[in-house]
């Protein structure tokens, strides 16, 4: 009886012990998953991995066949530009619009061209600008962190290493982040509009409806096509930002910057005089469509969310 008793004491503590390992087991996998998940968890939505450095959302693109089928898609979202409207801070819904349509502005009054035109490439403008917006933020932040004598993650350093060749500018060091930041800085959104309006016949052109191409780059083979409309609103901005042809236009923004007053498209536009072979006589024209059709009501629009229904 007493070697009975004995052994059930054996097996009892046995099975105890087991079931406290067991316990322990449980308890450590659980803290291994929980930690995984915290460091997995973005922080204010942006992973501790990737801290400081900014991503750019996917956008959904819209596709239209007929002008009949963008107009009535732009009035499905409440979408006017009219002339009589000169309200600033104007919320533009974020239609993405893939291509222009073949048969753009058939049928359209010239008025009516103009604002199909505009209500199609302001979003983009916007868009391209907004992409700028968060480099420059993210960039002047990194800069004060240089200056400061912090130290940069690695992260940071290889995307400033990035932004420097998007922007082109060659031999970077952390001495060079001015000259960087004169580059990275948008463009006023009514003279983007006012260059695409010129270099495009205001959309009715071949090179703009069928190379989608909005700001008249060209090759030795004629006018350069994209893959889709804001594919050529960004290398526009890039060009000026980066190309030394436009120096001049960039030290004209700078000293705006500097003198805490607003872009103004009509005035860094004189810094564009080799942007085409006409020189002073395209920087005219181009003025006079900011002036003449008020684009820097534009300047200061912003984009709003919309739900695009499929058809």
């Amino acid at each position: 009886m007493m070697k009975q008793s004995t052994l059930l004491k054996k097996i009892n503590f046995c099975v105890s012990r087991a079931i406290i390992a067991g316990a322990l087991l449980l308890i450590a996998a659980l803290y291994i998953m929980v930690a995984k998940n915290y460091i997995k968890t973005p922080i204010f939505g942006v992973s501790t991995l990737k801290a400081a450095v900014p991503t750019t959302q996917p956008k959904t693109f819209v596709e239209v066949q007929t002008t009949k089928e963008l107009t009535a898609l732009f009035d499905q979202h409440d979408y006017s530009l009219a002339t009589d409207q000169i309200t600033s801070n104007i919320a533009v819904p974020a239609i993405y619009l893939a291509t222009l349509p073949n048969d753009f502005a058939r049928n359209l009054t010239i008025a009516e061209t103009k604002e199909l035109f505009l209500q199609a490439i302001l979003p983009l403008i916007l868009e391209a600008n907004n992409e700028i917006a968060q480099e420059r933020a993210m960039l002047i932040s990194l800069k004060e962190i240089v200056e400061n004598q912090g130290n940069l993650l690695e992260s940071q350093k290889e995307w400033l290493k990035n932004l420097a060749e998007k922007y082109r500018l060659k031999n970077f060091s952390y001495d060079k982040l001015e000259e960087l930041l004169i580059r990275v800085d948008e463009i006023p959104v009514s003279m983007a509009l006012a260059q695409a309006a010129e270099e495009t016949g205001w959309g009715r052109s071949y090179a703009a409806r069928i190379k989608n191409a909005t700001h008249g780059v060209t090759l030795p083979s004629g006018v350069k096509a994209y893959e889709s409309l804001v594919i050529s609103v960004k290398a526009y901005m890039r060009n000026l930002n980066a190309n030394p042809a436009y120096k001049e236009m960039r030290t004209i923004r700078y000293n705006l910057r500097s003198q805490d007053k607003d872009l103004c498209g009509v005035r860094m536009m004189d810094g564009l005089y080799y942007y085409s072979e006409l020189h002073h006589t395209y920087i005219k024209k181009v003025q006079k469509h900011i002036e003449h059709h008020n684009l820097e009501r534009f300047d200061d629009a912003q984009l709003r969310d919309v739900s695009i229904l499929s058809s």
